[in-house]
């Protein structure tokens, strides 16, 4: 039995076989399309995995960004509202000697002041509160604050570090003729910029401004030496001026004493001429006035004769006639020639001619 089975075992195994090889070879061909989708799937899964990768690192750079706006923004903000804290609400500048109000409120001393003056009461800028004192405690707490807020100032205003970045700044843009970060370099901002070291970029622009400021103080020398020039100028124009006001001076004083003399002279020349001429007048008023009282009782007489009657007439008659025949009568009364002051004599000689050759002459 078991020699008789083999061969028909053999058989059977024989008849099987093509089956079990198309059966093989269909497994095979499907383990090779499975293999080929799997590895389509595979790569289309790297692809997406890179794609989230990269979205990812997109979004994390953004977000890096957007904090370091926000940083900077919050940063900006707290230094604006600090800012806003050290400032008078009159001048909008940082406090300058602080005073110190009945109500809390801070001013610089000088704002206050002003503000004082021009409402004419001492009430508050803010509240309107009315102070009952002038005096202004000074608010040194606040004023030490101010000084050390400045000083901060100073300090951020002197780092150089980039804005966006808090890197250093060690390169310029060419381009944009500033100082930029390591990164501001590949951003693009700069793209397709030209760079070149901070130091260099320093040394090139001093070495311009230097030339620029050399010409400047060159032309600020000139400036100089001419005002110097004007300056001498002006110093011996003043030398000068007070030679010639001197020298101006005594000369009229010259004149005046000249011009005195002279009107002395011709009024006391002008004087004794009127004297002389007032005697000769006086003295022939008091002649007149002897012959005139003579010949006025002679006929005072005649006329008391006249008035007689006929007898007492008749018998003086004859006395009348001789006293009138023996008056002496007045010779024809005229005025004597060149009684007047003739003042051409002494104001056609006054001439400036006349006085400027007399003061040659004294001169």
């Amino acid at each position: 039995m078991s020699t008789s089975s083999e061969p028909f075992r053999k058989r059977s195994y024989q008849m099987e076989n093509p089956e079990k090889t198309e059966s093989r070879q269909a497994e095979s061909n499907w383990s090779q399309q499975n293999s080929v989708s799997v590895v389509k799937e595979q790569e289309g899964i790297w692809t997406k995995s890179l794609s989230l990768v990269s979205l990812k690192t997109s979004v994390f750079i953004t977000e890096q960004c957007f904090k370091q706006l926000c940083q900077t923004f919050h940063s900006e903000k707290k230094m604006a509202s600090s800012s806003m804290d050290y400032c008078c609400s009159v001048c909008c500048d940082v406090f300058k000697d602080p005073v110190l109000l009945s109500c809390s409120h801070s001013f610089c001393r000088r704002c206050l002041t002003t503000w004082w003056t021009q409402k004419q009461n001492n009430e508050c800028p803010l509240c309107k509160m009315v102070s009952q004192s002038d005096h202004l405690p000074s608010n040194l707490a606040l004023k030490n604050l101010c000084e050390s807020f400045l000083q901060n100032q100073d300090k951020h205003a002197s780092e150089a570090v980039c804005c966006l970045h808090s890197k250093n700044l060690e390169l310029f843009c060419l381009d944009h003729e500033e100082a930029v970060c390591l990164i501001c370099r590949d951003s693009r901002k700069h793209a397709g910029h030209s760079f070149i070291p901070v130091d260099e970029a320093a040394q090139e622009h001093r070495e311009s401004l230097q030339k620029s400021l050399n010409s400047l103080k060159a032309n600020v020398a000139k400036g100089n030496d001419i005002i110097a020039t004007i300056e001498c100028v002006l110093i011996s124009n003043q030398c000068t001026l007070d030679k010639g006001e001197e020298k101006i001076k005594k000369h009229f004083e010259e004149v005046r004493q000249l011009l005195k003399e002279e009107e002395e002279a011709r009024l006391a020349a002008l004087r004794e001429e009127e004297e002389l001429r007032r005697q000769v007048l006086n003295a022939k008023i008091t002649d007149l006035n002897d012959q005139l009282e003579t010949l006025t009782d002679v006929v005072e007489e005649t006329e008391e004769t006249l008035r007689a009657d006929d007898v007492s007439f008749l018998n003086i008659y004859k006395d009348a006639e001789e006293r009138l025949q023996f008056c002496p009568l007045l010779e024809d009364p005229q005025l004597p020639d060149a009684l007047e002051i003739d003042l051409s004599e002494y104001l056609d000689k006054l001439t400036l001619a006349t006085v400027s050759s007399k003061l040659d002459m004294k001169l």
